[in-house]
């Protein structure tokens, strides 16, 4: 299995989105995680503070699957998903 990393990311073509939050108590929690939309599905990662040794996950948003933590795997996907798109 080969995890999947930042860098992997990127060059699928995920877009960076950068979460600006503020509170009191803490201070500045910015934060950030990846997103891709292919049709009306949407790949979405962790947010960057919940990751481990620069292995991340991918999810559908819509839920009901298990997190795709293998780079094989989340490419053969992505492929499909585009293969399929309605242009």
């Amino acid at each position: 299995m080969k995890k999947i990393t930042e860098s992997h990311l990127r060059s699928l073509g995920f877009q960076k989105e950068l979460v600006m939050y503020h509170s009191e108590d803490s201070g500045d929690d910015n934060y950030y995680y990846y997103g891709m939309d292919i049709n009306s599905i949407t790949l979405i990662t962790n947010a960057d503070d919940e990751i481990v040794d620069n292995n991340w996950g991918v999810g559908i948003l819509e839920g009901g699957l298990k997190e795709i933590n293998d780079l094989d795997d989340l490419v053969r996907l992505i492929h499909l998903l585009k293969k399929y798109e309605n242009k």
